[in-house]
């Protein structure tokens, strides 16, 4: 197995142990099955009740926000013993607490509030597409990272069932796997509402199909992914998408990559077992300093619009113009850009109206 799924896989891990139970479901057979062969699964009633409805209906549940948490007691004990009924009684009284369960596709059931259908949200997810077995390969490079580990997955791979078990998962890591598994760099603010994802999948699954969910799950939170070129996504609240300019440079054949591995991260750092913590980058200023670097400029320092918490790590080798796209525009979703006064020094200006005007920082 290549060194990128063996790395997706310890992503995967270190995931699921920050999930409430730190124990993984035992990947399910295909098969119908009862519920007295199900084990205990974690958390509130609701969220056993919805484990159990996966089960029994093989479907990988695709979970709005803030679900109705009233069911009073487990439900195991009175489930029928024949599939179908159990199925129908968990309907039955997950819609009496204000939960629906609709059946999305062939591998997906969405459960979301009763009154969700009428949500402009609702319009939204049929909207979200499949993406194209070829999506998440590489742009081809006239100079490819010699490390494997860069490569993608092969979109022609199932992940096992269960192999994304994501309990209670941050959104800041599961935005993280997102990126992983699209092998693309998302540009978003350095602010988005704190959410936490649940999702397991129930059957083996392609790539295509595991970002499809993703995409799906964050449009359920309120959250947009859209694509800026072949190389970058934008995240934003749904609210901000019909401001968003998607202008991402496209690369010559012959311009050189910078790696990703050689490019700086804000906002998190990562770190290998026995390597000694790199220097954390969290602010405006530290992005901006970064930038003038690559400009050959100086950076003059703002104490108050430089503090400003940004987040941006490279997915894939980019070349400069990309690169500069990129921290561009993760200033700009920030309200931010960069500003000069001369040819020589830059410094951080608020750009409130960066989306609306069309213009990029000089």
């Amino acid at each position: 197995m290549r060194a990128f799924f063996v790395g997706l896989m310890a992503l995967l891990t270190s995931l699921h142990a920050r999930s409430q139970s730190g124990v993984a479901l035992p990947p399910p057979s295909l098969r119908s099955v009862t519920a007295e062969e199900q084990p205990d699964p974690p958390g509130s009633p609701t969220d056993e009740a919805l484990a159990f409805y996966s089960k029994l209906t093989g479907l990988t549940i695709l979970r709005a926000p803030h679900l109705p948490s009233s069911l009073p007691a487990s439900l195991k004990p009175q489930l029928p013993q024949e599939t179908n009924a159990a199925i129908a009684f968990l309907e039955s009284e997950l819609s009496k607490q204000g939960i629906e369960l609709a059946p999305h596709g062939e591998l997906f059931a969405l459960a979301v509030p009763a009154a969700w259908s009428n949500s402009p949200i609702a319009a939204m997810v049929p909207q979200i597409k499949k993406r194209s077995m070829q999506d998440a390969r590489p742009a081809p490079a006239t100079n490819p990272p010699p490390d494997e580990s860069h490569l993608p997955l092969n979109p022609e791979e199932l992940l096992p069932a269960g192999a994304v078990d994501l309990r209670n998962a941050d959104f800041e890591p599961f935005l993280r796997l997102y990126s992983e598994l699209f092998n693309r760099t998302l540009l978003r603010p350095g602010s988005l509402p704190h959410l936490q994802i649940k999702f397991v999948t129930q059957r083996p699954m392609a790539k295509s199909d595991v970002l499809y969910a993703f995409e799906t799950l964050l449009v359920l939170n309120g959250i947009a992914a859209t694509d800026d070129g072949d190389k970058f996504v934008q995240v934003v609240p749904i609210e901000q998408v019909p401001k968003l300019l998607l202008r991402a440079p496209k690369a010559e054949p012959a311009e050189p990559l910078i790696d990703s591995g050689h490019i700086r991260e804000f906002g998190g750092v990562s770190w290998g077992p026995g390597q000694p913590k790199p220097e954390a980058r969290v602010h405006a200023n530290d992005l901006v300093a970064y930038y003038a670097e690559l400009t050959d400029r100086t950076f003059v320092p703002d104490d108050q619009l430089g503090r400003q918490r940004v987040i941006f790590k490279a997915q894939t080798s980019l070349t400069k113009p990309e690169l500069l796209y990129a921290l561009e525009t993760t200033l700009a979703l920030n309200g931010l850009a960069v500003g000069s006064d001369d040819a020589k020094t830059i410094r951080i200006t608020p750009s409130s109206d960066f989306h609306e005007s069309g213009k990029a920082p000089k």
